[in-house]
């Protein structure tokens, strides 16, 4: 199994084996000032699901991690899939597994460079940055 697509969107949903997104492929959240919350984020899987990792369940896991590696979620996002051979499929084939995390009311402290990751059972299976970035308003300078 591996991770053919990884991508942040402002909303999406996996339905009937098709990606329906709406403002996708950034990752950039620019704010005024902070703390921010932002209401909602998608994180947009697609896997190549190979014959072999057929019919056998599967944890995906998703992690926001800030620059010192520390967890930006309040709790772990995932949960176990199990991906199903077509009723046409021939030895060798392999399936698309669409996946689609909504990470609702992330709050960030500060502007920073952040990592949306996947874990496949386990393993590190791919990653997307997502700055926070100050705009439009004078950052102050920090506190002596």
């Amino acid at each position: 199994m591996r991770v053919t697509s990884l991508f942040l969107a402002d909303h999406a949903q996996a339905v009937n084996g098709k990606l329906y997104v709406t403002g996708g492929a950034w990752d950039t959240i620019n704010a005024r000032a902070f703390p921010v919350t932002h209401p909602h984020l998608s994180v947009c899987l697609a896997l190549e699901v190979g014959w072999e990792d057929h019919n056998r369940e599967v944890r995906v896991e998703v992690k926001l991690l800030d620059a010192d590696g520390r967890s930006l979620l309040p709790g772990p996002v995932g949960g176990v899939t199990t991906a199903r051979r077509g009723p046409d499929a021939e030895p060798g084939d392999t399936t698309p597994l669409l996946l689609v995390f909504n990470l609702l009311g992330l709050r960030f402290d500060r502007p920073g460079d952040n990592t949306v990751s996947v874990e496949i059972d386990g393993v590190p299976s791919g990653h997307v940055r997502l700055k926070v970035r100050q705009r439009g308003a004078h950052p102050q300078p920090p506190a002596p």
